[in-house]
């Protein structure tokens, strides 16, 4: 709920499934191939920084991303607005070309990211994870003392 890029796709299924109402199976599901392949879109989302991370792998990259300093929206502590914006950025970002947008019915599997949507879909899953962490501190904060 603090912004990571997994909700965002999951915020942002409403959307998608706006464009092409279907089953509930396939609300968190863009398929990229055919089954008995699993690979989609959602997995996408959530395997950008990594999946497979040893501990020490986790501290690093949090170190980089904590070196960029405080994140706008960070002191932002309304939940219901981090759903408005990451609703907004998944229809900015996640369901873009070369995405399918799920106009078509006939279409049924959507063309994998290319390089240009990885290279903008890293930058954005890192900002958020940064964004979902300080989001994350100042709750604890707030609610701990």
């Amino acid at each position: 709920m603090a912004g990571t890029p997994g909700r965002r796709c999951s915020s942002a299924a409403a959307f998608h499934l706006s464009l092409h109402q279907e089953s509930s199976a396939r609300r968190n599901s863009v398929p990229f191939c055919a089954k008995p392949c699993r690979d989609e879109l959602h997995a996408y989302w959530d395997g950008l920084l990594g999946d497979k991370l040893t501990v020490a792998q986790v501290s690093k990259k949090g170190q980089s991303l904590l070196a960029g300093g405080k994140p706008a929206g960070a002191d932002n502590a309304t939940p219901v607005s981090w759903i408005t914006d990451s609703f907004d950025l998944a229809k900015a970002v996640v369901y873009v070309p070369p995405i399918s947008d799920d106009n078509n019915p006939s279409v049924k599997i959507s063309p994998r990211p290319d390089a240009a949507y990885r290279t903008k879909a890293s930058a954005v899953a890192q900002s958020q994870v940064t964004l979902a962490g300080y989001r994350l501190a100042a709750l604890l904060n707030l609610n701990l003392k």
